[in-house]
Order: C-alpha cells, then structure tokens, then sequence
C-alpha cells in the first residue's frame, strides 16, 4: 500500500464526483490523502447536510476510485454513506481497505 495525493486522484476521475457544483450541493470536501492499492485507490470525504435551517452534524465516507476507470463509490466494505462520525476512523477504515486489496 501506497498513499497517493488528492490531485492525483481527481485528475484520474471520469465522472463528475469532484465537480464544484456536486461538490457544494453534498457540502463536500476530501480529506488528506488516499491509500493506493494496485489500480485503487481509498480516501475519505465528509458531508454535511442543511435543510429547513437544520445542519447535520459533519459525518465521513470511505470512498474507493478506481483509476483505470475513474469511477468512484462509497467502498462496499464500508457500505453506509456517512459511517463514521470523525476523521480519525474514516482514515483508519481507508486505510484497512486499501491494506485488505494487498
């Protein structure tokens, strides 16, 4: 296992997961670096939701791109959409994931 850095991970994405406007309607951001294993790589972003003058607390994702393609999705071993409530957590589970690929 490898880290790689965020540019290094948005300039292999093909979607448009990194965009500013789907990045600011999720209330997104990354975090950090990523962990690369082979052609994937496992990094986390936090969201934050507003409705109705509510906010949500900030939770994190472990998300998983892989870079021949550039697709990315919420790692399916992490399956929950905002599992974990501090970053901490979130880097150790991308980490895990990227160390399970070995």
């Amino acid at each position: 296992m490898d880290t790689i850095n965020m540019s290094t991970i948005k300039t292999a994405c093909k979607t448009h997961f990194f965009d500013t406007s789907t990045m600011r309607f999720f209330n997104s951001k990354t975090h950090g670096k990523g962990y690369r294993s082979g052609d994937l790589a496992f990094f986390v972003t936090s969201e934050q939701f507003e409705y109705h003058g509510r906010r949500d607390p900030v939770r994190y994702t472990v998300r998983v791109i892989d870079l021949k393609t550039g697709e990315v999705e919420t790692h399916p071993n992490h399956d929950t959409f905002q599992k974990y409530s501090t970053l901490e957590n979130a880097d150790i589970a991308a980490r895990l994931a990227a160390l399970e690929q070995e």
